[in-house]
């Protein structure tokens, strides 16, 4: 009888050892790579850049990850007097499958948040939330998705879980505002699928961009979404499909211009979306009738309007977005408008800095303002004001290239839909680490 053969441990870890030796640099490699992997402080693109961070992505894995924090309180106006902070932090992998497995085009990305604080908003009665972040809290799963460039990345798709939101209408740093009502407001609050980060949707979408034409084109597909957003995917961990539920399309076309190489015009970006919605929704006027379909339409773009001589960015520029539903009696806001003006070195020596304006303006659904006082203030109180907007200043510190500090101030008009509540001002200052 032949006795049984032992694990040869011993040789196991010499393998192990062997293959860590053949993927790590010795010390003597690291000493002298170190002063081209590993920059200063203040020259780092992102806090954790390191001889270990490029070790890494000589592998084919990269991460990346922010932190935000919103800091503001209303010493005057709203309903009540508060400060409330408000932060974020995501934190995700991508595996570059060309480098990995030999797939050209292909990466793989997982990611995560963790969102935590208080919401000014509610202290102040407004629906634009002078707090970008504000959002579901505690940990959540948000990315698993498959990313796919094709012919010569003129074509490219992302395919699993992610954000409609990061897809299209994308608003690039010049949009560089605190209040969430600069970002796509309308469209998180009209269509409760148009989901942006960290919430992740299960779907599909395309990029057409030929390197020829300063056009191009997108689509994307996503499986139906809750109403109630505070039961959305139990944390991100809900893997169903409910197209039959409701099912999400998104069109977009855009037009770039002074980006393409050799073109020495002021570059600028104009995007022109549709959001199609086939669930039911039910009227606002009339709660019991329902509709099956909402549609939603919006313009959106940027456009470096005076460029400082000798320089590729510094300068002006316009930012503007606009959406218009084409029911407004399934809409919580009827018309949309949210745009500014930004410079980026304005202050002698802070070439970086941006300093912006900006204007937001919601004109709520009639039977809303109805339902929102009889809610919030009610019967007693009857609504008298059919919008609200908010005007922000600010002044964007990039102290490094991973570190912005961002002070603002806000003017709320019109909170609650009522003279009862006074105009606010909100101050703060929001904080953005790139990791």
């Amino acid at each position: 009888m032949t006795a049984r053969r032992k694990t040869p441990r011993i040789a196991i870890v010499k393998a192990a050892l062997v293959a860590l030796a053949m993927i790590l640099p010795n010390r003597g490699t690291l000493a002298h790579t170190q002063e081209h992997c590993a920059p200063g402080f203040f020259e780092k693109q992102r806090l954790f850049d390191s001889c270990i961070r490029d070790l890494i992505a000589g592998h084919g894995i990269t991460f990346d990850g922010d932190y935000i924090g919103d800091f503001f309180g209303n010493p005057s106006g709203g309903r009540n007097q508060k400060f409330r902070s408000a932060w974020r932090s995501t934190f995700g992998l991508n595996f570059d499958l060309d480098h990995i497995f030999g797939i050209t085009g292909a990466t793989l990305r997982v990611s995560g948040a963790w969102t935590a604080g208080r919401n000014l908003a509610t202290d102040i009665e407004t629906i634009l939330n002078p707090a970008e972040i504000y959002g579901l809290k505690g940990a959540r799963f948000w990315e698993l998705s498959w990313q796919q460039k094709l012919f010569d990345d003129q074509l490219s798709f992302v395919i699993g879980r992610h954000s409609p939101a990061d897809q299209f209408s994308v608003q690039p740093p010049v949009w560089d505002t605190t209040n969430l009502a600069f970002f796509s407001l309308s469209l998180l609050y009209n269509d409760f699928a148009f989901r942006s980060r960290p919430i992740g949707m299960w779907g599909a979408s395309a990029r057409f961009n030929p390197k020829e034409s300063p056009f191009y084109v997108a689509a994307g597909v996503y499986s139906g979404a809750p109403r109630n957003i505070q039961r959305t995917n139990a944390n991100g961990l809900d893997f169903r499909l409910k197209f039959g539920e409701s099912t999400l399309v998104v069109g977009e076309a855009g037009y770039k211009k002074g980006q393409s190489p050799g073109d020495t015009s002021l570059p600028g970006t104009y995007r022109a979306g549709i959001v199609y919605n086939s669930a039911r929704f039910n009227s606002l006027s009339t709660p019991s009738r329902s509709k099956r379909g909402n549609v939603n339409l919006y313009l959106s773009g940027e456009q470096m309007l005076y460029r400082e001589e000798g320089t590729k960015t510094q300068g002006l520029s316009a930012f503007a977005f606009l959406n218009v539903p084409v029911s407004d009696d399934i809409n919580l806001i009827k018309f949309y408008f949210a745009g500014g003006l930004s410079y980026r070195g304005l202050l002698d020596g802070r070439d970086d800095d941006r300093t912006y304006a900006g204007f937001a303006f919601a004109d709520l659904n009639n039977s809303v303002q109805q339902l929102a006082s009889l809610s919030v203030h009610g019967p007693d109180i009857v609504p008298n004001q059919p919008h609200e907007a908010v005007v922000e200043l600010g002044h964007v510190f990039q102290v490094t290239p991973f570190w912005a500090v961002t002070p603002a101030v806000q003017y709320i008009i019109n909170p609650g839909l009522t003279n009862d509540v006074k105009n606010a001002v909100a101050l703060g200052v929001q904080t953005v680490v790139d990791f």
